[in-house]
């Protein structure tokens, strides 16, 4: 299969298919092209090729050629011309198609040693990029597996210090409410001693017959006042009287009262005569 031919110039690389210019130097350009650079004009003696810079003088140098001729052209353009230039001219035109396919051959393998290139460079871009990839990702599994064990080491120090922490937070409610007990136990033991002592000597206050016992002087009841003074009026306590008895109507300071205390040590006082103990 015929390959169609294209623009040689390498920024247009379109297809010719209908007209297009041809040059002597084996070229082929499209007709915008030709334009562009003049080609298509026969008048212009100073032509060049655009790719080899061949000088165009001739008028038929670059001429603007059917590329789909019709059959009357076909029958009519060779018409008369001896078989040798009938060869000679199909030889030409074979040279002409024959370079211009070796010429998008070579094109199409610049461009694919260009891609093959670009393709390896790609290559290696990406097999370094795996790499460098695989090496991350074992660098991080590695940090990942490090952090883990970190983490489970710190799991378990967590855990070991929170049951210290518990036996401690125990250890300090117990002492506490010991210490708590143990200050609760003195002050009871020192409400109690209180109360001891004052219940003794409210006991003691009342067996005396006193409210308090102090420095000042009380009076007496009027039935102890007047058993003295019936005892002092008898003719008995006149012949006998009876030192030990104290009055009580006096002050409770001097030497010769009763003592405040009564011990079993102590002798008990002389009871007093019958006539006395009678009174009541």
């Amino acid at each position: 299969m015929e390959s169609p031919l294209k623009c040689n110039v390498l920024r247009c690389r379109s297809l010719v298919t209908e007209r297009a210019v041809v040059t002597t130097c084996c070229h082929i350009f499209c007709l915008a092209c030709s334009d562009d650079m003049g080609l298509s004009g026969s008048n212009n003696h100073n032509r060049t090729c655009p790719n080899c810079n061949s000088p165009l003088n001739q008028p038929d140098d670059a001429v603007v050629t059917h590329l789909n001729p019709s059959e009357d052209y076909k029958t009519s353009v060779l018409a008369g011309l001896p078989p040798s230039i009938v060869m000679e001219i199909a030889g030409r035109a074979l040279s002409f198609y024959s370079y211009q396919v070796t010429h998008e051959v070579l094109y199409q393998e610049h461009i694919i040693n260009s891609l093959s290139d670009k393709h390896a460079t790609l290559n290696a871009q990406v097999d370094t990029m795996i790499y460098d990839a695989n090496s991350a990702i074992t660098r991080l599994q590695l940090e990942k597996k490090n952090l883990e064990q970190r983490n489970h080491e710190l799991v378990e120090a967590y855990k070991e210090k929170s049951k210290t922490h518990s036996q401690t937070q125990k250890m300090y409610q117990n002492l506490k409410a010991q210490v708590l007990n143990s200050q609760a136990a003195a002050a009871a033991t020192e409400d109690i001693e209180h109360h001891l002592q004052t219940a003794t000597a409210q006991r003691f206050t009342d067996r005396i017959g006193l409210g308090v016992i102090g420095t000042s002087t009380y009076p007496q009841p009027s039935n102890i006042r007047e058993l003295h003074s019936r005892a002092r009026q008898s003719p008995i306590s006149q012949e006998r009287p009876y030192r030990n008895v104290p009055d009580i109507t006096g002050s409770w300071n001097s030497q010769s009262q009763v003592p405040r205390t009564f011990s079993s040590r102590e002798k008990p006082a002389r009871p007093l005569p019958r006539s006395i103990t009678n009174v009541y």
